[in-house]
């Protein structure tokens, strides 16, 4: 999607009605929960993966748990939950 397009579309939500958002709204929640699921069949226990972690640092670890929502990562001693959206894989 180019420039152009993205600004057209939001040109288009600050015109809409609050119905019209609505609509939107659960339109982009199951395009979300939809990339999300094609991520979760790419990911395994073991898997490594990355992530921006809290303060922007790319982090690396180890899948431990795949949860519906979201995935627990070992990083060192540190266990994480991460949202598949934001998770980076070996083959990306």
């Amino acid at each position: 999607m180019d420039r152009n397009q993205i600004n057209e579309i939001k040109a288009f939500i600050m015109k809409a009605d609050r119905e019209t958002l609505r609509a939107i709204g659960g339109t982009m929640k199951l395009r979300r929960e939809q990339l999300d699921n094609k991520k979760k069949r790419g990911l395994y226990v073991g898997a490594t993966v990355k992530f921006k972690g809290k303060y922007g640092r790319i982090e690396e670890g180890i899948v431990e748990k795949i949860n519906p929502k979201t995935i627990k990562i070992r990083v060192g001693s540190a266990l994480w939950r991460v949202s598949p959206f934001f998770l980076i894989t070996e083959d990306e």
